[in-house]
C-alpha cells in the first residue's frame, strides 16, 4: 500500500484567508487614547500587500505624521494600520488633498459607519483626521490602479498590432 499523504490537523482551511465571516466588518476604526490625532484601522482578510501599499500612499501625504502597519500573526487574517496626522496642516497641503470627486460611496464602503472624526476626538482642533487621510490614500491608489490598467491595455493593443499573424504578415 502507498504511504498516506501527511496532513496537518491544525492547519486552517484555505478559504478562511479570503472569506469574510458573517457579521464581521471589513474595516474597524479605533481611536488611540495615548497619542493625539491617531487612529488604528483593523482591516480583515488582508495581508502585507495592501498594508504596505496603504502605508506608502499615506506617507506621500505631507499632512500625515506617521503611518505604519503590522500583521499581528500569520494565523490571524487581518492587518492593523496606524495613522497619525499633524494637528494643523498648512493651507496649501490641505487644499491640495481636498476631495474633489465626492465619491462618498467608496469612502463609506471602506470606513466603518458612525466613526467620522469630530473636533474634540483625539485632540482639540483636529483639521485633518486620520480617517480622512486613509480615505484619501485609498482614492489615490484607486486612481493610480486605473491609470496602470489603461496603460496595460494600451501596451497589449500595441503588442497585438505589431506581432505577426498566423499567416506571417503584420496586421
Amino acid at each position: 500500500t502507498p504511504p498516506r499523504p501527511r496532513t496537518m490537523s491544525n492547519a486552517p482551511d484555505r478559504y478562511d484567508v479570503i472569506l469574510l465571516p458573517e457579521g464581521v466588518n471589513k474595516v474597524e476604526c479605533t481611536q488611540d487614547i495615548l497619542t493625539k490625532n491617531t487612529v488604528v484601522f483593523k482591516i480583515e482578510r488582508e495581508d502585507h500587500t495592501l498594508g504596505n501599499l496603504l502605508r506608502m500612499q499615506l506617507l506621500r501625504d505631507p499632512r500625515v505624521f506617521f503611518a505604519g502597519y503590522k500583521a499581528p500573526h500569520p494565523l490571524e487574517y487581518h492587518i492593523l494600520i496606524r495613522v497619525q496626522t499633524r494637528p494643523d496642516p498648512s493651507a496649501s497641503a490641505a487644499a491640495a488633498g481636498a476631495f474633489d470627486d465626492g465619491d462618498a460611496a467608496f469612502r463609506e464602503a471602506m470606513l466603518t459607519p458612525g466613526r467620522a472624526a469630530t473636533p474634540g476626538r483625539g485632540g482639540e482642533g483636529v483639521k485633518y483626521p486620520p480617517e480622512e487621510a486613509l480615505a484619501l490614500a485609498l482614492e489615490d491608489l484607486k486612481s493610480e490602479v486605473s491609470l496602470i490598467k489603461e496603460r496595460v491595455k494600451m501596451a497589449i493593443d500595441l503588442y497585438q498590432g505589431s506581432r505577426p499573424s498566423a499567416y506571417g504578415q503584420y496586421r
